[in-house]
């Protein structure tokens, strides 16, 4: 009875709200609060059905939900006082620092609210990363997602306004829009250039997987869409990094468009957008030692950044000359706005095409495997992405019980690959670390953590010993030669 005087106002408020507006064309944001009644997504953590109590577990367990008011916390501030240091003296320089720069991901917000003007009351930004952010503006699908016919694709359908967080591609999508970044995408600027990263804000590093993991689940982790997307990790990971790709080449397109537009501004004190934009580069290119002494691990490019290298590595492979064509000193942003758009839907494509492919661990493994024997020379990134592929599998093996083993035990040697990829692998956790960059990376240590983590997955323990045995030999054959090439080809 409850359930369905819930869904009877929710249609009543929605008509009311459709009215209100004239129509409008853009859909409204209606907040928390249209989620929030006990009978809909507000209920006990843990009672009734997920859907019940999603909103609570957002708010209680769900660090989008902290998002907006960690931009008053002290470690946010001094990052707003170095991007307009007038911040300092004036509430309202610093507040509208956080509108222009960034509350379009730390808040849910509609585009006018991004644009200069008053202060910005705590109340706003209590709001967070809220359900709005993910599912789309409510207004346009409140009332009718409360009904029993509400389910299947349809709801994801554009004219209804909701976007798709269940399959691998709609979860993605929307994920990188701020986690990768867009100048367009909700008519706001989400970019995380060089100007945020050289004030304190961490690079964006996004992994599907692991982010979508790291989240509390307020939804039904048993649904039929909630086991399709956790069928396969190597999937989840493959199609992740490629929507990635394709969100960074949009992104950089975008900025090549803003600055050809903005490039007659008569100050840097206007809008102008810069170029060329380094946080599309390699940061590790530039800053590294300048001891020349000791030869630098780092160094992959002959000196030029490679652009984007960690949506780029093993996906997009660049030839030097195009490397040279995209360097800092030549690129050309009319090239960039017309040729990156064209890469971009490619790439988009070719994450749909691998959301419907299976791909075995046994088959990662040897593809893994493979490209470790044939490459020249290892660089960190390279190193990380293999590692990240690697990990894929374990967590793909741990589902089947009859690899518990092997899973487990490749667990542990990941735990020493991932070792030798750490910036400062010693540092204790409480420790401030000492490195910000590979610098001390070494590739001979990766490998032979490499060389143990594969040994584990491409010999699991067998009772057919001969077998065993002459697979063993052969693995340990192939990786001594890929250790004994590598660490000759190594500076």
């Amino acid at each position: 009875m409850s359930l369905q005087w819930c869904r009877n106002s929710l249609v009543f408020v929605f008509a009311g709200l459709m009215i209100a507006s004239g129509q409008a064309a853009e859909p409204v944001l209606l907040g928390n609060q249209s989620c929030a009644t006990s009978t809909c997504h507000g209920g006990v953590i843990t009672s009734g059905p997920a859907w019940n109590h999603s909103l609570s577990t957002w708010i209680a367990k769900d660090p989008h939900a902290g998002a907006g008011l960690l931009l008053r916390d002290q470690d946010s501030r001094p990052i707003i006082l170095r991007l307009n240091p007038a911040a300092a003296d004036s509430d309202d320089v610093f507040d509208n620092v956080l509108r222009e720069r960034c509350i379009s991901c730390h808040v849910t917000v509609a585009a006018e609210d991004t644009r200069a003007g008053e202060q910005l009351p705590n109340a706003v930004l209590a709001t967070g990363v809220s359900c709005e952010s993910c599912h789309g503006a409510a207004e346009s699908w409140l009332g009718e997602h409360v009904q029993a016919d509400w389910h299947g694709d349809k709801r994801f359908a554009t004219s209804t306004g909701m976007r798709d967080t269940e399959s691998v591609i709609g979860r993605a999508a929307t994920c990188v829009r701020c986690h990768v970044g867009s100048r367009t995408a909700d008519g706001m600027v989400r970019d995380m250039n060089h100007d945020l990263i050289a004030a304190g804000h961490p690079a964006l590093r996004f992994d599907l997987l692991l982010y979508n993991e790291n989240m509390p689940r307020h939804w039904d982790a048993s649904s039929e869409a909630e086991n399709a997307f956790q069928q396969s990790a190597i999937r989840v990971r493959d199609v992740g990094r490629a929507m990635n790709l394709a969100a960074s080449l949009e992104l950089s397109a975008q900025r090549a468009v803003d600055h050809l537009n903005t490039r007659e501004s008569v100050s840097l004190a206007s809008n102008q957008v810069p170029w060329p934009e380094l946080a599309d580069y390699d940061c590790f290119a530039c800053h590294q030692s300048l001891d020349f002494r000791r030869a630098e691990s780092t160094v992959v490019s002959s000196g030029v950044p490679i652009w984007n290298a960690w949506s780029t590595v093993r996906q997009l492979a660049i030839t030097p000359a195009a490397m040279a064509s995209l360097s800092p000193m030549r690129s050309d942003a009319e090239r960039i706005a017309k040729l990156l758009p064209v890469k971009a839907k490619e790439w988009r494509s070719n994450a749909v095409a691998l959301a419907s492919q299976e791909v075995s661990p046994s088959e990662r493994l040897n593809q893994i495997r493979d490209e470790l024997l044939q490459v020249r020379k290892l660089s960190w990134y390279e190193a990380a992405i293999q590692y990240l592929r690697l990990d894929a599998v374990q967590r793909d093996l741990a589902k089947d019980p009859d690899k518990a083993v092997v899973a487990e035990q490749l667990a542990k040697d990941l735990s020493m690959v991932e070792k030798t990829l750490r910036f400062d692998p010693d540092r204790l956790k409480n420790q401030r670390g000492r490195y910000h960059s590979p610098a001390r990376f070494d590739v001979n240590k990766f490998l032979e953590a490499m060389n143990a983590a594969l040994h584990t997955a491409l010999n699991p323990a067998s009772d057919a010993s001969s077998a065993k045995s002459a697979n063993s030999a052969n693995t340990a054959r192939n990786l001594s030669i890929f250790l004994s090439r590598s660490a000759a080809s190594q500076p």
